[in-house]
């Protein structure tokens, strides 16, 4: 994720990294400082897990699971940890996050 954030936002990063909040910047800067190999080899990784996640869902419609490990904070800084987003966000599988309960 850090080399493609840094791609992502590589011309306005140089001229704007002051406005970037700390996270994104963190992020940004240390995918610019990742070595390519390091990228290919993580890639590789990535796709062998899609394969292997691709496999293990055949015959499957669909899978209900939790996104967050607890409900959304308050106010617009953060919709919370949504670590359970992992394996759909690295695979780029198909996924939505449905608000339920109170």
């Amino acid at each position: 994720m850090r080399p493609e954030a840094a791609v992502a936002h590589a011309a306005l990063f140089d001229v704007h990294h002051e406005d970037y909040r700390p996270g994104i910047k963190s992020l940004v800067a240390a995918g610019l400082a990742l070595p390519a190999t390091d990228y290919v080899r993580a890639k590789d990784g990535l796709l062998a897990f899609r394969a292997e996640l691709l496999g293990a869902l055949q015959g499957v419609d669909a899978l209900m699971l939790p996104v967050a490990i607890d409900t959304a904070p308050a106010g617009l800084e953060s919709t919370g940890d949504p670590i359970f987003c992992a394996p759909a966000s690295f695979t780029g599988l198909p996924s939505i996050a449905l608000p339920c309960g109170v």
